[in-house]
């Protein structure tokens, strides 16, 4: 058991903490490829607790700004997990996938009373699939367990009334449901003054790091941190954060030979325990089929201006491609294990220009949304 377990920290440590190389923009889609673009100013050097006093500060800036500023979030990606298991005693087999596909963007913009508060968002893609044989658990045996939503639509708040449009068709549980809406909520918002945080409400408080020179989490934090980028133009930071495959195999190496050394034995004492590094790195190749991913933090006249995250992620693993090289994967009751984050994006940002409403002339008026018919008759 303790060489599956000393396998599996390796394993983890190899796939997900992986740390910065190239920050060109080559890989990134076009409609994403402004928000990573090269930094302004001169790169400057700061250690992690100045690093994190100046986000922390820069969020509370932005936070108790009442100035109304308008701010856009946007999302967008493909997200698909697959999980399948081995029969054992007493336990059937299950096979488990979620799909998610989606993009959105969002303005809102805050006022000084409640019914001042403006929100424009738009859902272009949302297709969502899961298929769970878990979920046999909890429904009769017979029941389907497949979920499948596709939806597009709208919600805004305007001059006091929220709105939303919506086309979706679903398959829940065996059960389908189509709606095709536009509608006005009657009860408009009511006029209460919108009281913003103060930086008094929200101190920035953060704990001093005192990290032991040869701990585990010491190793961790130098090999993060050092490919953590500042860029310093006048008072206005870039903070950049770039991960991807090509740092993997000197993270693993460096983190095998810490474990080695740390556990005081030869290194054909050590591998009886663990496999060989070449053996990890080779398991890493084969299942890490991509990984890209970046992370922009913008900070102008002390406040955070914009941040953005991209993520495309394969990672496959197939117990059945890896058992003769590894035995104790099994002891494993996985077969397979998939995620896959395809252009998956973020942002925040402050802009200075507020999205066109629709013409609201043809939105039912209603008391009670329709779209809550979609969930009579499933609980």
């Amino acid at each position: 058991m303790k060489k599956l377990f000393l396998f599996l920290v390796m394993l983890v440590f190899a796939v997900i903490l992986v740390a910065c190389d190239d920050a060109s923009t080559d890989g990134i889609p076009d409609e994403y490829k402004d928000y990573f673009d090269k930094p302004q100013g001169q790169e400057v050097n700061l250690e992690l607790q100045d690093l994190l006093e100046l986000i922390a500060e820069a969020s509370v800036t932005s936070i108790t700004d009442s100035s109304y500023p308008i701010v856009k979030m946007s999302t967008a990606g493909l997200f698909q997990f697959v999980l399948n298991t081995e029969a054992q005693e007493d336990v059937d087999a299950t096979s488990n996938n979620l799909y998610f596909d989606f993009a959105q963007t969002t303005h809102v913009q805050l006022g000084a009373y409640t019914d001042d508060v403006k929100v424009h968002t738009e859902i272009t893609k949302f297709d969502l699939n899961m298929d769970f044989d878990l979920m046999s658990m909890y429904l009769d045996s017979e029941a389907p367990s497949t979920f499948d939503v596709e939806f597009t639509g709208g919600f805004y708040l305007s001059n006091r009334f929220a709105y939303y449009r919506m086309n979706l068709d679903a398959d829940i549980l065996g059960q389908e449901r189509s709606i095709s809406v536009k509608e006005k909520i009657a009860e408009p918002l009511p006029h209460q003054a919108l009281e913003m945080p103060s930086d008094d409400d929200m101190p920035v408080d953060i704990p001093e790091l005192d990290l032991d020179g040869d701990s585990l989490a010491a190793i961790l934090t130098d090999e993060l941190v050092g490919q953590i980028k500042t860029y310093k133009q006048n008072n206005d930071y870039t903070i950049d954060v770039v991960f991807n495959k090509a740092f993997i195999v000197t993270f693993v190496t460096n983190m095998y030979n810490e474990m080695l050394e740390s556990s005081g034995m030869t290194q054909e004492e050590f591998e009886e325990l663990v496999p060989s590094l070449q053996e990890i790195l080779d398991l890493v190749e084969s299942v890490v089929k991509d990984f890209n991913l970046r992370l922009r933090l913008e900070i102008n006249n002390s406040k955070l201006s914009k941040v953005a995250f991209y993520a495309n992620i394969d990672i496959d693993f197939l117990k059945s491609q890896h058992i003769d090289k590894f035995e104790e994967l099994e002891m494993v009751p996985i077969s397979r294990v998939k995620l896959l984050l395809e252009d998956f994006f973020y942002a925040v940002e402050y802009v200075n220009t507020f999205p066109q409403f629709p013409d609201f002339s043809s939105y039912e008026v209603v008391t009670e949304p329709s779209f809550m018919e979609l969930l009579e008759g499933l609980a």
